[in-house]
């Protein structure tokens, strides 16, 4: 499992390093692992770190997962609020969601009730059944607001809405 830490090479870049620890004074060596910055990872054995390999699926991404809940009842031509999962893997820290909307629909919306990654949420509104489509792109953003991974999507009134669990309150 992968997790984030502060670690510390005794190079300036993870390439031309030869081994990763885990104080500045550079005597602690960091465990036998896999270390990346997000373009190659390395495995260090025993104090030493193995030859490069580059490290595509270290790319941060951002999806839009399943619907999590229903905040009213959500029948046809009912006022209809869902709450959906936004995925992201290897977001760095301090990374944050943003969401542009393409086409607005005439009547719903799409707006982001929590925003940070690993996981966040979206929420879908319409003020009745069956509304137009909403198409929008789900942004992930690096500490300083550059975007690093893209989604682009819509969405429209579901037939299996109703039949989501509530919302909790």
């Amino acid at each position: 499992m992968a997790t984030t830490s502060s670690y510390y090479l005794n190079a300036p870049s993870l390439g031309s390093a030869t081994a990763v620890f885990t104080d500045d004074a550079l005597s602690e060596c960091a465990p036998n692992g896999f270390y990346s910055n997000g373009v190659i990872v390395r495995e260090q054995v025993d104090c030493v770190l193995l030859p490069q390999q580059n490290c595509p699926s270290c790319e941060p991404t951002i999806t839009l997962g399943s619907p999590i809940c229903r905040q009213n009842n959500c029948n046809d031509n009912a006022a209809c609020s869902v709450r959906y999962a936004i995925n992201t893997t290897n977001a760095p820290a301090g990374s944050y969601i943003t969401r542009t909307t393409g086409v607005p629909s005439s009547t719903a919306t799409v707006t982001i009730s929590d925003s940070t990654p690993p996981t966040g949420e979206v929420l879908y509104y319409e003020p009745s059944g069956s509304a137009t489509p909403v198409y929008f792109t789900l942004e992930l953003r690096n500490s300083s607001g550059t975007i690093i991974a893209t989604y682009s999507t819509s969405l429209t009134h579901q037939s299996f809405w109703p039949m989501l669990p509530l919302c909790p309150i």
